[in-house]
């Protein structure tokens, strides 16, 4: 399942060129900030949350995704999570986790389909074979009828 975030954009960056420390390869990076739209758990209804702004990194050709957007609309953004191990200047071992952005969506906006393209035919509904209705004493619980003449001992 895709990670998803909704929120009203607060800031788009330029994009940067830059050089990785120990590869010494380019490659380019762009920033953007969103104010989250969470729902409110009680009534449903949708809330901006000013104060939870996260900050996501477009990478390499995604940046260019962002030219479409502008401050103050919402948008849907998927993202992946990624963690990986460093070793701290104490010789420690910790986890970074980054939040990767990979497709940004205006809010509510729904994938267009080529209306080119003819329906696809439904397929019959399928039949199944019917039993013959069941006659009154089938469809009537027997329950075993007490013996002609029975006397009951606990009856005085």
């Amino acid at each position: 399942m895709a990670n998803t975030i909704i929120g009203q954009i607060a800031s788009i960056g330029p994009t940067q060129s830059l050089v990785a420390k120990n590869s010494g390869n380019s490659f380019q990076k762009r920033d953007i900030v969103i104010n989250i739209r969470r729902f409110d758990p009680n009534t449903g209804e949708p809330v901006t949350d000013w104060e939870n702004t996260p900050k996501l990194s477009f990478m390499g050709d995604k940046c260019r995704d962002l030219d479409r957007f502008q401050v103050g609309q919402m948008v849907v953004i998927s993202f992946d999570l990624q963690g990986r191990k460093y070793t701290t200047a104490n010789g420690e071992t910790d986890i970074i986790t980054e939040a990767r952005p990979y497709k940004i969506e205006a809010y509510g906006q729904r994938p267009s389909q080529p209306s080119s393209q003819p329906m696809a035919a439904s397929a019959p509904a399928p039949t199944y074979p019917q039993s013959a209705p069941m006659s009154q004493a089938q469809a009537q619980p027997q329950y075993p009828q007490q013996p002609q003449g029975f006397q009951d001992p606990f009856k005085p």
